[in-house]
């Protein structure tokens, strides 16, 4: 009786998305605007894989 209705299925679908979807906000908002050393080298190694930003590792690794 209980599969047969689309309150169950919706809520089956809506339940584990909407408990993701905070997790996933809280880590692109500490990824973008609380960026670590290690997020930064990251991504400069990545951009320096591919030609760019070789003399960045020097300001970033001197920074206060």
């Amino acid at each position: 009786m209980v599969f047969g209705t689309w309150v169950f299925w919706l809520g089956l679908a809506l339940v584990p998305l909407t408990a993701l979807s905070a997790d996933i906000v809280y880590k692109v908002v500490k990824r973008t605007c609380y960026r670590s050393l290690a997020d930064d080298l990251s991504e400069l190694d990545v951009k320096q894989q591919s030609g760019v930003g070789s003399s960045q590792y020097q300001s970033i690794l001197t920074q206060p």
